[in-house]
């Protein structure tokens, strides 16, 4: 089971390659669009896996500080994009794509352009 865990992480590092700097006014900054997207992961695996991630993971809260604990940079956020990344993130990962540790979202249109950087 320790592959599902590994799964949760990569996505965590994938989608951190993807942005994280704040950027002004009333739009979410990147971290907030890191933190929800890893919340998303975190929560689906223990849906998925509750004992196995309580094992590795003690909490959700927990989780979502390990997974956000890596960090890149973008300095021009495209918010319809990023809004779109989230979204596939918070509705379609599958507990089999936790398992196998494959991310149905980073390669997508949204996900590879929500930063202009």
């Amino acid at each position: 089971m320790k592959k599902i865990f590994l799964g949760v992480m990569f996505f965590g590092v994938m989608f951190s390659a993807l942005f994280f700097t704040a950027c002004g006014g009333d739009k979410k900054s990147a971290s907030e669009y890191q933190k929800e997207t890893i919340e998303a992961i975190c929560d689906k695996t223990f849906d998925c896996y509750p004992a196995e991630a309580e094992q590795e993971y003690g909490s959700e809260s927990q989780c979502v500080a390990q997974g956000t604990a890596t960090k890149a940079t973008c300095d021009d956020i495209d918010y319809d994009h990023a809004d779109k990344c989230l979204e596939c993130y918070q509705n379609n990962i599958s507990c089999n794509d936790i398992l196998t540790g494959v991310d149905p979202c980073s390669s997508t249109p949204d996900c590879l352009h929500s930063c202009k950087d």
